[in-house]
């Protein structure tokens, strides 16, 4: 078990603990629960079979879903890895580090990204941290490089208020593989000891490239044979959630446990090219007729399924298809149903949506903003404008009427149009135009290696 306690953490950490005033505390500390946040990897919104997938069986997810809510129009902070998980780490829009994209060394000089998501604002495991839970993260990281020893000055996890880590990669030494992550999560139920904890799990699958069990490959002998590893990828995803389900029921925790199942971002598109990288060939990912795929602003690369459950808080079978919560909400979302309180003066874009979360459905009251290297977006209410950033076009949807973007509404909906335009535009404006030196890796004065496509991405 890696554990680790460092100066800077401890500077955050009692950064968290003496920063005032705070806002409101829903939860009183007796009816803190623990929580256990698994996060999928490129699954799309409709890989689920409580989604409608007619061929992948996903049977633990489903059942969770039955014990819980399932929220259909969760969105992540961006449509690929690193950024997403930023924003969901901060309560912040990602584009307000200058973070588009996947941390890669070379990509980053060339988009002019930072090395690493900057440690110093507040983390969701910092302020749990701060408020006594033990905090843990097992599986993929991604919020530095990902290569072994390119950038060891990076900020380690507990720099973000993990005081347990286990990760399948990074600049230190790996002490797990991508198929480990559930093993070491379950690991850690069976030996804390200390309660409330905070545990994440961020799992490989159904990321390329695919090793399914055989067990998960037999499983799917229906599926046709080019859709059949991911569709087995999916099945150990499901099987892994069902351990940490039938784990938290043995230690008679599930009770006392808020669970959580979401995905970084929607499904990658496949390639037509068997020879492509990493097996990408093999991609078959669904987003349940949503348009756009995975690094897209459009509602297929960043809504992702969203299931909650929390015994005697949140409603047992509801679906919410009504009510917008975003990555970003998480963290102050969190705070609420712990009791943990936030300062004033965080600064972040989340919203607290704990009253959606117990079966109230409710407008998000402040727009959301989304930026990558290609495309930028905005959604107020139930309209969305996404522009392109290279030719500058504009494309403007009503999602409660035409949640599959399939009609642009620029030209009968002027007013709408400029009104969102507008709010891009200012949001926009107080974006950072240069990475913060003080996340910029000294590796950077090395020779670089060459833009190159990463199985990590």
């Amino acid at each position: 078990m890696r554990t680790i306690t460092t100066t800077l953490a401890t500077f955050f950490l009692t950064q968290a603990l003496t920063t005032a005033p705070t806002m409101a505390v829903e939860e009183s500390q007796q009816t803190r629960p623990n929580i256990v946040f698994i996060l999928a990897d490129d699954l799309g919104w409709g890989d689920l079979s409580s989604n409608g997938h007619p061929q992948f069986r996903t049977p633990n997810i489903d059942n969770l879903a039955r014990e819980g809510m399932a929220i259909r129009q969760f969105s992540v902070a961006a449509p690929i890895c690193s950024p997403s998980r930023a924003g969901i780490i901060t309560g912040r829009f990602p584009a307000r580090f200058g973070i588009l994209y996947p941390f890669q060394m070379d990509r980053n000089i060339a988009i002019n990204q930072p090395d690493w998501l900057d440690p110093r604002p507040l983390t969701l495991p910092r302020l749990l941290q701060s408020a006594g839970f033990t905090t843990a993260i097992c599986g993929k990281w991604h919020l530095v490089e990902e290569r072994e020893k390119v950038m060891t000055d990076a900020p380690t996890p507990a720099a973000y208020g993990f005081q347990t880590w286990h990760l399948m990669r990074g600049p230190w030494k790996s002490d797990i593989n991508p198929r480990q992550s559930f093993d070491a999560g379950v690991a850690f139920l069976k030996k804390t000891t200390k309660q409330p904890f905070f545990l994440q799990l961020t799992i490989h699958e159904p990321h390329v490239p695919y090793f399914p069990s055989p067990q998960a490959l037999a499983a799917n002998a229906h599926v046709d044979e080019r859709s059949r590893r991911y569709a087995a990828s999916v099945t150990d995803l499901d099987n892994g959630v069902g351990r940490v389900l039938a784990t938290l029921q043995e230690l008679h925790l599930e009770q006392d446990t808020l669970v959580i199942f979401t995905s970084d971002n929607g499904p990658a598109r496949r390639a037509e090219d068997l020879k492509a990288a990493y097996g990408q060939y093999y991609n078959s990912g669904t987003t349940g007729g949503l348009r756009g795929y995975k690094g897209q602003l459009y509602e297929g690369g960043v809504r992702t399924p969203l299931i909650v459950r929390w015994p005697g808080h949140v409603p047992a079978g509801k679906i919410d298809s009504t009510s917008a919560i975003n990555g970003v909400d998480l963290l102050p979302t969190l705070a609420a149903a712990t009791g943990t309180a936030v300062p004033s003066d965080w600064g972040g874009d989340g919203v607290n949506r704990l009253e959606v979360l117990k079966g109230h459905p409710s407008v998000r009251p402040q727009p959301l903003f989304w930026r990558t290297t290609e495309q930028e977006s905005v959604r107020d209410g139930d309209w969305k404008l996404v522009r392109s950033r290279k030719q500058g076009t504009t494309e403007l949807f009503d999602l409660a009427k035409d949640p599959n973007e399939a009609q642009d509404l620029t030209q009968a909906q002027p007013g709408q149009a400029a009104r969102l335009a507008d709010l891009l535009q200012a949001w926009t404006k107080g974006l950072p135009t240069e990475p913060d030196p003080a996340c910029c890796s000294q590796a950077r004065k090395g020779p670089q290696t060459g833009l190159k496509p990463t199985a990590h991405d």
